[in-house]
């Protein structure tokens, strides 16, 4: 079994010191200020590091903090109140004053929406076309004149002479009106054309000449033009819009 020796007493030398644990000693000795030093050192880092975290994290609630000033609701002092919401909606900017007001409304703003068939029936209602690649010009292209509000005549090339070209082309013109194909079933297809809200929005759309094909460009105008009709605290206005800003300073009403 091993054991430990001391050397020197083994050899009977020596003034009798334990040579060994003297040694040891000097080396502890010599050792412990370096091992404070370090120790002193990893401290200090612990501190710094946990010092950085702790004004990181401060850092992080600050903005936080400020972040939530970005949102002009938090300064709002204002709260609309509205008895009607099923009829009118009521939003209270950051320049809105403390006030009661009467709203009644007559009518919404509607825009004009016509229907473009292949004939009408014995009632005079459009009857659609069987299909949106009708021919409505016998394979030739044509035109269409549009205006708008009363205004100059515009004129739209309609390149594929079918109920499918003339919604492109309408569309591509982007003259104010906007055109889409409903297939109704039993009733065939129809082409629908609409208008912006407002009663100066109200058209005209008709084919510059007379078509070899069949199509009713006088069928049924299912929408007129019509601006909202409103009242507030008596006094009697018009607007061709439904969300009306411009009555009073910081408030915004939407018809619905």
């Amino acid at each position: 079994m091993a054991t430990s020796t001391n050397i020197v007493s083994s050899l009977n030398a020596g003034s009798g010191v334990d040579i060994k644990a003297l040694a040891e000693s000097l080396v502890a000795a010599e050792k412990a200020p370096k091992a404070d030093l370090i120790q002193a050192k990893i401290d200090k880092s612990t501190a710094k590091i946990s010092g950085y975290g702790a004004i990181s994290y401060a850092l992080g609630a600050l903005k936080d903090a400020f972040a939530k000033l970005k949102d002009p609701s938090d300064f709002a002092s204002i709260t609309a109140s509205n008895p009607q919401p099923s009829a009118f909606s009521v939003t209270a900017g950051a320049k809105a004053s403390v006030g009661t007001y009467d709203l009644n409304v007559t009518s919404i703003a509607t825009a004009q929406r016509s229907v473009i068939g292949a004939s009408k029936d014995g009632n005079g209602d459009a009857v659609g076309f069987a299909s949106s690649s009708d021919s409505l010009n016998g394979g030739s292209s044509f035109s269409l004149d549009l205006s708008v509000g009363g205004g100059a005549v515009q004129t739209i090339a309609v390149a594929t002479d079918t109920p499918a070209g003339m919604v492109s082309a309408i569309n591509s013109a982007d003259l104010g009106v906007h055109a889409e194909l409903i297939n109704t079933g039993d009733n065939g297809v129809m082409v629908v054309v609409t208008g912006d809200l407002g009663v100066d929005n109200a058209f005209t759309l008709n084919p510059t000449a007379a078509l070899s094909g069949t199509a009713e460009f006088t069928a049924n105008s299912l929408q007129s033009a019509a601006d909202a009709v409103f009242s507030l605290n008596g006094l009697s206005m018009t607007r061709a819009s439904n969300s009306i800003d411009d009555v009073v300073d910081g408030v915004t009403f939407e018809f619905y």
